[in-house]
């Protein structure tokens, strides 16, 4: 399990949930095809998310406002174009969303849909001052997978306070403390969620007082088999030794198109296990994530490479994890 290095900030730590969060996490069916959402307010009024075909796993931008007497409307877009809406009602305690789907057009579907997850974020302040936040998802079920995925999160976090808790309480004697850094943030959002699988993408962001916060991206993927819940590595997905050299040429060959300046000068030529490290598992294909510096500059921000599976289907364990997605 990937963990945060631990610096030293903070005074109380509080968690927010339930009543509180303002991102939830949800998966059922428009008609007979399966989806998964990801819904997210503002703490005002305004509704954002993203949802993806559990078949295909390319991400479609929704946009509404909070419901009115339990009745709310997402409107769906494919890049800038609409393309569609959710109309439905929302219950109460944000367990449930359903209701009828419709393209542009005279096509209708209804929409069931359940959470199966909502993010809780533990919090140090110090003062008014924010210096310590972990948000994670807190996964719905008892089953193994859920459990295990949820005892590591708070696991993590729990670490992240005490670290704060005992960092202030070392420097208490100083009439002017100085804390290393101002804020120290993690996000853990979920990526893909299924009964034996669950992926996870990572935020680390470090705010030192400099002329901009620095971060970087990491990703989880649990894998329950036989019982057993295991943390994935890059090669528990794939049947041959050698497979790193035909994936580093398919992940570079996408950063060249995208411009990656480390990569278009030539200065990044190969890629290893340990570059490859923050990937997810979506039905999209294998996605790659790059925080700035790695294969460019700051001002380059963040990467994300997808390798479609059919691309390393010869590759692929055949008994794997990704043996659901490939067709």
């Amino acid at each position: 399990m990937h963990h945060l290095i631990s610096i030293a900030l903070a005074l109380v730590a509080k968690p927010i949930g339930d009543d509180d969060s303002r991102r939830r996490y949800y998966a059922g069916t428009i008609g007979t095809l399966r989806i998964q959402m990801d819904l997210s307010y503002d703490g005002r009024e305004n509704v954002t998310a993203l949802y993806f075909y559990e078949k295909i796993g390319r991400p479609l931008k929704l946009r509404g406002k909070l419901p009115l007497e339990g009745s709310m409307r997402l409107d769906e877009f494919d890049a800038d174009k609409r393309t569609g809406s959710f109309e439905g009602s929302l219950s109460q305690d944000g367990w449930s969303f359903e209701g009828t789907w419709r393209n542009t057009g005279s096509v209708t579907h209804p929409f069931h849909l359940k959470r199966v997850a909502q993010e809780e974020t533990t919090r140090i302040s110090r003062g008014s001052r924010l210096t310590h936040a972990f948000h994670r998802p807190v996964l719905s079920g008892s089953g193994v997978l859920v459990t295990h995925v949820n005892r590591s999160l708070e696991s993590e976090s729990d670490e992240m306070m005490q670290s704060g808790r005992k960092a202030l309480g070392e420097s208490t004697d100083s009439p002017c403390e100085y804390l290393p850094v101002n804020v120290l943030e993690e996000k853990v959002t979920l990526a893909y969620i299924d009964e034996d699988l669950i992926s996870v993408r990572r935020l680390h962001i470090i705010d030192g007082g400099g002329a901009h916060a620095n971060y970087g991206t990491g990703c989880a993927t649990f894998w329950l088999e036989n019982g057993n819940v295991r943390e994935l590595r890059l090669a528990d997905l794939f049947q041959r030794e050698r497979f790193i050299g035909s994936l580093s040429k398919l992940v570079l060959e996408d950063l060249k198109r995208q411009e990656a300046s480390r990569v278009s000068s030539g200065e990044e030529c190969g890629l290893d296990e340990e570059d490859l490290r923050a990937f997810v598992l979506t039905p999209a294909g294998i996605e790659f994530s790059f925080g700035p510096y790695h294969m460019g500059s700051f001002a380059e921000g963040t990467y994300v490479v997808t390798v479609p599976y059919p691309t390393v289907k010869g590759l692929l364990d055949p008994r794997g994890p990704t043996a659901r997605f490939v067709k």
